[in-house]
């Protein structure tokens, strides 16, 4: 199922690419590969640290569904691109202040951090 929404009018684009990695937008169907990174002490030590259950990582997902289609702000699965393993996630969200002032963040799977 890909329910990544299109490219909306001054929206960031659903997928980037570079020579080592592939950033495609989140869909409901990376819950299970993200939980993995959620889920894991060592790499998810933000906001109220790993998550427990599968559907905190889902709702993650939705809620990130929700601000690309609206404000057309986007947040990616980071993929290995040879592998297209999930290796982490980044993007940019309404930060403390709201949407005119987006924060970025990121999150690197723990045995792929410190690689470049």
């Amino acid at each position: 199922m890909n329910d990544a929404p299109a490219l909306t009018h001054g929206g960031m684009r659903p997928s980037l690419t570079s020579p080592q990695l592939d950033l495609v937008a989140f869909v409901s169907d990376d819950v299970e590969e993200l939980h993995e990174i959620f889920s894991d002490p060592q790499t998810h030590t933000i906001g109220s640290g790993p998550h427990c259950d599968i559907q905190q990582t889902r709702a993650w997902i939705t809620r990130r569904l929700i601000s690309h289609r609206d404000p057309g702000l986007c947040w990616y699965a980071l993929r290995k691109r040879t592998t297209q393993r999930l290796i982490g996630n980044c993007g940019v969200f309404a930060g403390r202040t709201g949407i005119t002032e987006p924060e970025t963040g990121y999150e690197i799977r723990y045995e792929s951090q410190r690689r470049g």
